[in-house]
């Protein structure tokens, strides 16, 4: 094993984007053996994420492929559920948190009822 040292860049890491499609081998070798897993751990009810970037390039991004259960889609409560910050991060999305999102919230209905949405609803020109 390499040891790497600290402050040092890491050499193995590419300097350009690199160009792949592996979304044929995913459907043909990968897919069964997930098949296989969601079923174990829907009998077990094991909660799991997986995802697989099986195709990237420059003019396209990278396209994924995300696999899981959560705890509620088996019906149970497990203390630490990290399932939906996780699966709405993978989405693109930004987990706010509830207190924040309650101030928002309450900032966006006290602005409504100060008039602020309304004038600026009643100075928007219809299209």
């Amino acid at each position: 094993m390499e040891k790497m040292n600290a402050g040092k860049a890491n050499s193995n890491k590419p300097s350009a984007t690199t160009e792949y499609d592996e979304s044929g081998f995913y459907d043909k070798e990968i897919r069964p053996l997930i098949d296989d897993v969601r079923q174990k751990c829907v009998t077990h009810k094991i909660p799991f994420l997986m995802s697989f970037a099986v195709k990237n390039s420059d003019a396209d991004g990278t396209e994924y492929v995300n696999e899981g259960m959560s705890a509620r889609s088996h019906g149970i409560s497990i203390k630490d559920d990290t399932f939906g910050m996780t699966l709405l991060a993978i989405n693109g999305g930004t987990f706010i948190p509830p207190e924040i999102a309650r101030e928002q919230e309450d900032a966006e209905v006290q602005a409504y009822f100060n008039g602020d949405v309304i004038a600026d609803l009643l100075n928007t020109p219809e299209n």
